[in-house]
């Protein structure tokens, strides 16, 4: 994306970087006193699965070998715990 204000790309960068990352924060601080700790843990690391996917469809970036797998595997842990949780309530 081209602009003609580049000043004001970098605005926008430096203020998505500073709220996104306290926004998250913040909702794992309050989900944290309801969810187990197992739990809070693989919903975090969704998260990291999920930013290669955005920048792959938002961003038109290619994804790794190590990236898939890497993906994969979290998302077979997430899927597991989700399945057991689901057969012990």
């Amino acid at each position: 994306m081209h602009c003609k204000y580049p000043g004001f790309q970098l605005a926008v960068a430096m203020a998505m970087g500073a709220i996104t990352p306290t926004g998250e924060m913040l909702l794992h601080t309050l989900d944290s006193r309801v969810v187990p700790a197992a739990q809070a843990t693989l919903i975090a690391l969704a998260e990291v699965l999920l930013a290669p996917l955005r920048a792959w469809l938002f961003l038109s970036q290619s994804l790794t070998t190590g990236t898939l797998t890497g993906g994969t595997i979290l998302l077979a842990a997430v899927i597991l715990n989700a399945a057991g949780r689901a057969g012990t309530t």
